[in-house]
């Protein structure tokens, strides 16, 4: 199996589609790493030469690998991004973008339907209770988080992504694994054989999941974090990360939280049908290609009262 690549530079950053016509086409927007068996816009915790981050867990983004007569489409270790895929007459879609993927499959979203919003949200009921259909004309679009989709030359099956992970039999074991998959996360991509510059920044608040994090991401190589000073609380209090920043030795840029501070607020509209993280644009991101941490609701997860996650 292999793959042919055509780059539209209009398109937005990282976005590709796939289609089975004459074998496979990807087309492809600006930075999407490109090479002879596989192609991606991820970073993962392994060696980036060998092209393997369809046998790990540990991956941030997508991509897809060829081997001898199958090819795997992988998506993101975390929930927060998926695959869309279509069977649209005998050709099949698939991309890591919905707007890319109705462009290029020609398939319309229904205006009479109001629930796409709850439909993508959905996956706060777990892996196994998410929606993973979309209603859609004249096709529906189907969508996966987390797993991987295997192409045999006939059709896809969802697979388990592998489990990389040790048993935590001490604390020890797992703050060793952390680090280590940190350090392996920075090799792979400040790899020279990369084409696209890659920087990584941290958000840092005045909770604990987020600082939590840029600790962690220190032993990737992380040096700077952005925080924004004023809660979205009613309560004008401080929710300022500086002062955990210095204590942690990283640079810190702080940011106010204003409407008119907003960028591409239409963008995360469409996205999410919701201005949930729209505090997320007033940041300005490290160019050509950003890494970004954070952390979110770990008071909520680690809450030590009984509780339902």
């Amino acid at each position: 199996m292999r793959l042919f690549f055509k780059k539209i530079h209009k398109w937005p950053k990282l976005v590709w589609v796939a289609s089975f016509v004459e074998g496979l086409e990807e087309i492809t927007g600006p930075f999407v790493e490109t090479n002879k068996d596989w192609c991606a816009e991820t970073v993962w915790a392994d060696d980036y030469k060998k092209g393997d981050f369809d046998r790990t867990d540990l991956i941030f983004g997508s991509g897809i690998r060829c081997r001898n007569e199958t090819v795997m489409f992988v998506s993101s270790g975390t929930v927060l991004d998926r695959l869309f895929y279509s069977k649209v007459g005998d050709i099949w879609y698939l991309s890591n973008s919905l707007p890319g993927l109705l462009a290029c499959a020609k398939i319309s979203l229904k205006t009479n339907y109001l629930d796409y919003h709850n439909d993508i949200r959905s996956i706060e009921k777990g892996l196994k209770k998410y929606q993973r259909v979309l209603p859609g004309f004249p096709e529906n679009i189907n969508l996966i988080s987390f797993n991987n989709l295997l192409y045999d030359g006939n059709c896809l099956k969802e697979l388990d992504k592998p489990d990389t992970a040790p048993n935590f039999d001490t604390f020890k074991t797992y703050l060793n694994f952390l680090i280590n998959s940190a350090n392996r996360l920075q090799q792979n991509f400040n790899d020279p054989a990369r084409k696209n510059t890659i920087r990584p920044l941290a958000c840092l608040s005045s909770g604990y999941d987020s600082p939590t994090t840029a600790i962690i991401v220190k032993y990737a190589g992380c040096k700077e974090t952005v925080t924004i000073k004023d809660t979205a609380s009613i309560l004008k209090t401080s929710d300022s990360g500086f002062d955990i920043a210095k204590t942690l030795k990283m640079k810190c840029k702080t940011y106010k939280r204003a409407p008119d501070r907003y960028k591409n607020e239409i963008a995360f509209w469409a996205a999410a049908g919701v201005d949930l993280d729209l505090n997320l644009s007033v940041f300005d991101y490290p160019a050509p290609l950003c890494l970004f941490f954070t952390g979110f609701n770990g008071d909520r997860l680690w809450n030590r009262q009984p509780h339902s996650v």
